[in-house]
């Protein structure tokens, strides 16, 4: 019965697919071999295990990359401020006014960014 479904089932798939269709139904009839119960779902499972893990990858790493481009931002603008404004005590932070606007520099923006990155 199952040799007569596997047939019909192959007749409706397009011929330049059909060969991917037998090795479908290859691996799902040994996995089913393997695991009477399951079959294919196990491994199934697996990859969707192993996709979860490499998202939660990406993220990390993108929240890396955001952390280190904000790091460099923050640099570029202590020296833009030195340049302009003289040497500024960076423990103690730095006042400075550029394009009319006032910010502070000081370590305190640098430890958030650092913890944030033990976070991520």
């Amino acid at each position: 019965m199952y040799n007569i479904f596997c047939f019909t089932k192959l007749q409706k798939i397009p011929i330049e697919q059909r060969g991917a269709g037998v090795n479908s139904m290859t691996f799902e009839a040994s996995a089913r071999v393997r695991d009477p119960v399951y079959g294919c779902v196990a491994v199934i499972s697996q990859l969707h295990q192993q996709i979860s893990e490499v998202q939660h990858e990406l993220a990390k790493t993108q929240g890396e990359l955001a952390l280190y481009t904000a790091q460099q931002v923050q640099q570029q603008q202590m020296v833009r401020t030195q340049g302009h404004y003289g040497e500024s005590s960076w423990l103690g932070g730095a006042n400075a006014v550029q394009d009319g606007c006032t910010f502070q520099l000081n370590q305190l923006s640098l430890i958030d960014l650092l913890q944030l990155q033990h976070e991520v």
